[in-house]
């Protein structure tokens, strides 16, 4: 039963982003084997939606670490947990919570035993900045769990790398990169202190890969180079190696604006879907504090109000005017929302 309920939220979500996103263009599936114990480590950038993205766009169902603070509603645990995702205590949360972590450990590496997937966002917190931040040792805490309980345990990391064109608009363009797997047996040398180092940042390398990765120290100049050249933000090799080499010149492709016929279903879009569009920009929109939850909170507002929206609005059509009105009104809404992301 759990595995129906799995599928059907992940074919909802995937119809979702489908709407939501111009493309999400994915690479490397090949490197996720489908019957090995496998940690899927990406960058974070966009809150939800990166949990969505690989969850939707993989063929596994992983198991996913997520900040504890989520948890705190009873109803909203019980539906995360139904989803597969385990909560996780940071110092945030206080230091008397720390130790709950080790529960969640236990459970990652009971799992990794039966050949399961676990996705971590090692980087311990989200950023809209195009750079990989400092890795935390979580995600080493678990292996080398996993390995005291399990010595006979076959572990793949896989990292995987997000981009996207920008986090914050409608609609949104993004790319996924997953690497080669990386045998974890060939970093464990019998000191879990030099191990743990080792593994952290023979995956920060990888993810750095993957994403663009623009150091810390020049960020705002570097950042201002690449958008003046208008990079491809979904292609981090090119820019990558224009940071790296500092030549001057840029090979890769350039990205494309909005086209005139997204903008022009823009606002009939709008018209349609009106009393959910004015409650996104004067209600919700406004409290979100942190720019890396507006694409999340968008695509919250879009899979739950819109269709409730368009549920009821078209039933009150039908009563009043014909079930044709009914139907004809959403086909119209829906035809617009997929010229307004996809043209």
């Amino acid at each position: 039963m759990n595995k129906l309920w799995l599928h059907t939220i992940r074919a909802y979500v995937r119809l979702g982003l489908f709407f939501y996103f111009k493309s999400i263009k994915v690479n490397g599936l090949k490197n996720i084997p489908n019957n090995k114990p496998i940690i899927i480590l990406c960058n974070h950038q966009n809150a939800l939606l990166d949990a969505l993205i690989i969850a939707a766009k993989t063929h596994r169902f992983s198991y996913f670490l997520t900040r504890a603070s989520v948890f705190k509603n009873k109803n909203i645990a019980k539906l995360l947990r139904s989803l597969q995702m385990l909560p996780v205590f940071r110092i945030r949360d206080g230091w008397s919570t720390i130790s709950k972590n080790e529960v969640i450990f236990h459970k990652c590496s009971d799992v990794l035993s039966n050949n399961a997937s676990v996705a971590i966002f090692p980087e311990g917190n989200h950023s809209l900045e195009r750079r990989v931040r400092p890795l935390s040792k979580g995600f080493t805490r678990i292996i080398n769990d996993a390995y005291d309980k399990y010595p006979e345990l076959d572990l793949k990391l896989i990292p995987a790398g997000l981009n996207y064109a920008n986090a914050t608009k409608y609609p949104e363009k993004v790319s996924v990169n997953f690497g080669p797997s990386i045998d974890v047996e060939n970093y464990l040398k019998g000191n879990k202190v030099e191990d743990s180092i080792a593994l952290k940042q023979i995956v920060y390398d990888e993810i750095s890969q993957l994403t663009t990765n623009i150091p810390q120290s020049n960020y705002e100049l570097i950042l201002s180079q690449l958008n003046a050249k208008k990079v491809n933000w979904l292609e981090p090799t090119p820019i990558n190696s224009f940071i790296t080499n500092d030549s001057g010149n840029f090979t890769g492709n350039t990205r494309q604006n909005q086209s005139f016929i997204s903008k022009a279903f823009m606002m009939p879009l709008i018209v349609g879907v009106l009393p959910v569009y004015v409650l996104w920009k004067l209600w919700i929109l406004p409290k979100i504090k942190e720019n890396e939850f507006i694409g999340t909170f968008r695509f919250g507002v879009a899979v739950t109000l819109v269709p409730l929206y368009l549920i009821t609005f078209s039933l009150l059509l039908s009563l009043t005017l014909g079930a044709t009105m009914g139907f004809v009104f959403i086909f119209m809404v829906l035809f617009l929302a997929l010229l307004t992301a996809k043209c």
